[in-house]
């Protein structure tokens, strides 16, 4: 009986000093920066487009679906949009594009320095039903779009990682 309350001690010694372990890492660009914890990897090989995918450790050896985080920067210099038209536009396409889509959400948000918008669906794509979470951020005639995205049913399992790297971005126009 004393082996396993000391087993148990050290169980969950070991497990709270991985959580607290976590290390910082930063990614900063010309145009932006990101910190995220080092649980999560970097991938900057410009792939569909994207500036930047950070993805979440696979669950096991039969996790097929690796929940991220990503960047997509588009020059919108030739429209006139302010954060509300950039919105309707894109909840439009999403809407038209992605069939079977749900939107359960869009608000306004600010990190404190700056407002975007926060768009929440769900959406399904091949085998997987997703959800997502973007922040538009318009800047300097861009439009920077940060997405998580994660499969339904390991949406909250990262979601509360995921609010804390998106929050930590920030343009520097």
């Amino acid at each position: 009986m004393k082996k396993n309350k000391y087993a148990t001690a050290l169980i969950a010694l070991l497990f709270f000093t991985g959580i607290y372990a976590q290390e910082q890492k930063s990614l900063s660009e010309k145009e932006y920066s990101i910190s995220y914890d080092d649980t999560w990897s970097l991938t900057q090989n410009g792939e569909l487009g994207l500036s930047f995918v950070l993805k979440a450790p696979l669950e096991d050896e039969q996790d097929r679906f690796q929940e991220n985080i990503n960047l997509m920067v588009q020059d919108i210099s030739n429209h006139d949009l302010d954060l509300a038209a950039y919105t309707e536009i894109s909840l439009d396409q999403i809407k038209n594009m992605i069939s079977g889509s749900e939107l359960l959400s869009s608000s306004v948000k600010s990190n404190g320095e700056v407002t975007y918008q926060e768009v929440i669906f769900i959406a399904p794509n091949g085998s997987y039903r997703l959800k997502f979470m973007q922040h538009y951020f318009l800047t300097d005639k861009k439009a920077y779009i940060l997405t998580y995205t994660a499969e339904v049913k390991n949406y909250e399992r990262y979601v509360k990682s995921a609010k804390e790297i998106m929050k930590s971005f920030r343009t520097k126009s």
